[in-house]
Formats: structure tokens, C-alpha cells, sequence
């Protein structure tokens, strides 16, 4: 019986799976792509794409996967927004020390 959990992994191989792309790419950007749980999201989302993964143990796995990836979203730190209202305050304000306004 092919097991869908079974350890044997190739390393080297090119990371060609979409999902494992987008989960990479969301864990860079969350700023996890080294945390242990962002490792975790990213084995999940391997053995989705491997051909010997049966359909249940896929469904089983997707669900994991989303409720993995959904506690990283909260574990992510804020995303700074650009206010540039802000930005140009500041910049007016060091404009009139430099110019000797008060």
C-alpha cells in the first residue's frame, strides 16, 4: 500500500508545484520562510503535489495546510502602510528647523 506520508523527498529537485511556489512566496512575505511552523506549511504543501498522495489524504492535508497557513497570517507582523500625509509633514518640519523657522 502506497503510503502518502512516507519521508522520501527529493531535496534537489526543482520546486515546480504551484501551491509550493504561492506558499514559499507568502511566507517570504510574511517574513516566517525560516520559522519552523513556515517549514511545517511548506511540507504540508509538498506532500499535497506528490503523485503517490491519495485524494482523501490531499483533502486531509489541504485542510491542514489552510489552518496552518491562517495561524502564520496572525503570527506575521503588520504591514506597514505609506502615509504620505505623514511623510510630508515630517519632511516640512525638518525643512523649517533647517531654515531656522519656528
Amino acid at each position: 500500500m502506497d503510503d502518502a506520508f512516507d519521508d522520501e523527498f527529493d531535496d534537489d529537485a526543482p520546486v515546480t508545484d504551484a501551491l509550493v511556489r504561492a506558499v514559499t512566496d507568502q511566507l517570504a512575505e510574511w517574513g516566517l520562510d525560516h520559522a519552523p511552523e513556515g517549514a511545517a506549511a511548506l511540507d504540508l504543501a509538498r506532500r499535497i503535489g506528490r503523485p503517490k498522495t491519495t485524494a482523501p489524504a490531499a483533502a486531509m492535508l489541504h485542510g491542514q495546510l489552510r489552518a496552518l497557513l491562517s495561524d502564520l497570517r496572525k503570527l506575521a507582523p503588520p504591514k506597514v502602510e505609506k502615509d504620505g500625509v505623514a511623510e510630508l509633514q515630517a519632511e516640512y518640519q525638518g525643512l523649517r528647523i533647517v531654515g531656522g523657522g519656528s
